[in-house]
């Protein structure tokens, strides 16, 4: 093949460079073009001519053979260095002009990278836009549509942290934290496992007993994308207590749960009186004697006047302060005087915050409250607090009431039935006390359940928010969900709670990596979450 061919082949891929007789791989193709810039100075030099270029041979096996080259054998090193050559003026000037179109074509692939390089800095960090050097083992590096390691992705799914500062407890304020992607779930939903005894092995979740280690998740929603607040629901739209279930949910069946009926704790039966202050309802100042727990002292709190705790021995009374934006909750609470009262609990939270600043909202008896509004609403858009009897609780660590399951986050304490019964029943059952329980996605809802607004409403919170165990209370295995003092027994939609509940109930497991790290389950809530406040 002549000469002049092989340098034509280096603007053309190396299997089209042919004659009748051979096939080569140009020796000036991209990945040595090394000596070629030498000789392409050299050219462009005053003084260059046909005794100033490098030798070259030529070895042909013929016939289209794969091992035939052009080889430079000229050991350059610079211009200066050019041996005596066998080429014509013409051959000269061939090449000459093959060196100035190889010079265009890298000037245009330069110019083209510099373009693919402010296009990729308009979204964000994009490739290296420096010519292009030659690798002498393979292609040339930073060619267009080449990813760099550092390329920030574009496509909307970096995660973006809801969560708050972490209180002074070193407990997370807030659903959200920035970790890193879910590792791979190693249990699938409708795993069937029944804990019993501290320490149990639960073969469908990762976590059983403390020191398990559960992946850590972090929900991941669109920004903007809300559904409306029901009117007096607390806390921020991510924590816990209103943050939907997520995708990365992990569960466990439980006999004694999916055979429970349900009874909704309306006025004067143990519900949860909730009232809303401003600034021209009286301040009361309520003094915390811890005698049920939490930290003893005070507090100051606008209380409408003719408020009354709820009924039964635990008189349970939440105020949302709106002068001060607190939500103020209290057990065996008792008026002193007009403005004086005194409580065996206690626990004050920024509406707004978390609802985990004090005490992992252990003293908290207003969060979750099946509300009036919610029912006025047609909507449960929160996790519904809970109360199951002693003979469904399981205290985890027989020693030690406030070593609950890992998976009973955030509350960190049983209540005084746990083992030494306090004047009553101790826990004999088999569901861990502060555990979360839920619907997991894709289970089928009855046709009979799907028809009946009261069911439906119940099926959905449970499926879309679930439930947290926040007391102990009731008997003959039924799951109590507690009212504020405005609901009506007689309502329908509290009647088809209970008359539906067993066939709800069916359907509920254990959520079994509820935790810091995964909040809810992890993973993307499986309902938009509520407007933030």
């Amino acid at each position: 093949m002549a000469a002049d061919q092989a340098f034509d082949s280096k603007l053309q891929p190396a299997d089209q460079v042919n004659d009748s007789n051979s096939s080569c791989t140009a020796a000036a193709q991209w990945r040595d073009r090394g000596s070629w810039h030498d000789a392409m100075n050299a050219m462009q030099s005053p003084n260059s001519s046909a005794d100033h270029l490098p030798d070259f041979s030529i070895a042909d096996k013929g016939n289209g053979g794969a091992d035939t080259n052009v080889k430079d054998n000229s050991g350059l090193s610079n211009a200066n260095d050019f041996q005596s050559t066998k080429f014509s003026d013409s051959d000269m000037k061939e090449f000459a002009a093959d060196i100035k179109a190889l010079q265009a074509d890298l000037s245009t692939l330069s110019r083209d990278l510099t373009e693919l390089g402010n296009l990729l800095n308009n979204s964000g960090p994009g490739p290296d836009t420096t010519p292009a050097t030659a690798n002498p083992d393979g292609p040339i590096a930073n060619q267009p549509g080449d990813v760099p390691a550092n390329t920030t992705p574009t496509d909307g799914t970096t995660p973006s942290d809801g969560g708050t500062t972490p209180p002074s407890s070193n407990q997370p304020e807030g659903g959200l934290k920035p970790d890193q992607p879910t590792e791979p779930s190693q249990t699938q939903p409708g795993d069937v496992t029944t804990p019993t005894q501290p320490g149990d092995t639960v073969p469908s979740s990762p976590v059983t007993k403390p020191g398990d280690v559960i992946p850590p998740t972090k929900p991941v929603t669109t920004p903007g994308d809300y559904t409306p607040r029901t009117p007096g629901t607390p806390f921020a739209s991510d924590s816990i207590f209103n943050l939907p279930l997520g995708t990365g949910a992990q569960w466990m069946q439980n006999d004694q749960l999916s055979n429970a009926g349900v009874y909704i704790n309306t006025v004067g039966n143990y519900n949860e009186n909730i009232y809303t202050s401003d600034a021209n309802d009286p301040l009361v100042t309520v003094t915390n004697d811890a005698a049920s727990g939490g930290q003893p002292g005070t507090f100051q709190v606008h209380i409408p006047a003719g408020a009354v705790p709820a009924g039964g021995d635990d008189k349970t009374f939440t105020v949302y302060d709106t002068a001060t934006n607190t939500w103020n909750s209290f057990g065996g609470f008792h008026w002193t005087s007009d403005n004086t009262a005194t409580v065996s609990q206690g626990s004050n939270e920024p509406f707004d915050g978390s609802g985990l600043t004090q005490d992992h909202s252990n003293w908290d008896e207003g969060v979750g409250t099946l509300t009036q509004n919610d029912l006025t609403a047609g909507t449960i858009d929160h996790m519904l607090r809970m109360e199951l009897p002693t003979t469904m609780l399981m205290s985890y660590d027989k020693n030690n009431t406030n070593n609950l399951a890992p998976f009973a986050y955030p509350q960190t304490q049983e209540d005084g039935f746990a083992n030494n019964g306090n004047g009553g029943p101790i826990y004999s059952g088999t569901i861990p006390y502060g555990v979360t329980i839920g619907i997991p996605q894709g289970t089928p809802e009855p046709p009979d359940v799907a028809a009946n607004p009261g069911a439906h409403m119940l099926w959905t919170a449970l499926q879309t928010h679930g439930a947290m165990v926040r007391d102990s209370g009731g008997n003959n295995n039924n799951v109590i969900f507690q009212a504020d003092q405005n609901v009506d027994p007689n309502d329908p939609l509290i009647q088809a709670m209970n008359t539906y509940g067993s066939e709800i109930m069916a359907a509920t497991q254990i959520l079994a990596n509820q935790g810091p790290d995964s909040v809810n389950g992890g993973g993307t809530p499986v309902v938009p979450l509520i407007e933030p406040l």
